[in-house]
């Protein structure tokens, strides 16, 4: 299973935007689509309909993380039309979505960091094997 972020308990999740915040802290803008407040996160599917749906190839996996290629999207929101679980979203004409902070170079996503009533997990075997450590 590639590593991904769970919204562990929705009734956990305080609507407090604090994960939007740090998001947008760390890569310039939140990565995070919000439905009802509620932080909606790309589950970074194995057989990524969103990288097979794009037709510029704007979206490429690297190491299991599906990634947007900036310079090469058109935002024609195939990729979103494709994705199961409708976690991308458009802005200024370019996909946008999790990548699990894979371009901050953190362990933690900064959204699983942040936060406070631990309603957002990492689903990794990586993260999983320091925790039992």
């Amino acid at each position: 299973m590639n590593p991904h972020i769970d919204l562990l308990d929705p009734l956990k999740c305080s609507k407090c935007n604090i994960c939007s915040v740090r998001c947008a802290d760390t890569h310039g803008q939140s990565r995070i689509k919000k439905v009802d407040s509620v932080p909606h996160i790309c589950i970074q599917c194995e057989d990524a309909p969103c990288e097979q749906a794009c037709n510029v190839g704007a979206i490429y996996l690297q190491d299991g993380i599906a990634i947007v290629d900036q310079d090469k999207c058109v935002g024609c929101k195939k990729c979103i039309d494709a994705c199961p679980h409708k976690s991308l979203y458009v802005e200024d004409l370019i996909a946008r979505k999790c990548t699990l902070c894979l371009d901050a170079d953190v362990l933690i996503p900064a959204c699983v960091e942040a936060c406070p009533n631990k309603a957002l997990v990492i689903n990794c075997d990586e993260v999983e094997g320091m925790e039992k450590e």
